[in-house]
């Protein structure tokens, strides 16, 4: 069971974290306690809704193919040509 701790936090830095916690999807709370956690474990608590970059994009993006104008474009500036 989890419980309730009060805390004394300047209002700029009580905004703050408003709107982090917004940013992250989670609330100010969780936020606290992923900090904590991170802070004293040095690993950080995956939310459950969380994907990794390579997940999120896997299979999303193609290379170009050598016959592309952007390919050759940069292959030209680049050297690789």
């Amino acid at each position: 069971m989890k419980q309730h701790v009060n805390l004394t936090l300047d209002p700029k830095v009580t905004q703050r974290a408003k709107y982090l916690a917004r940013e992250r999807n989670t609330s100010v709370s969780a936020l606290v306690e992923d900090l904590l956690s991170q802070a004293s474990t040095g690993t950080r608590r995956k939310r459950k809704n969380s994907q990794t970059f390579t997940t999120q994009w896997k299979g999303r993006l193609a290379l170009a193919g050598k016959r592309e104008k952007r390919y050759r474009a940069l292959a030209k500036h680049y050297d690789l040509e």
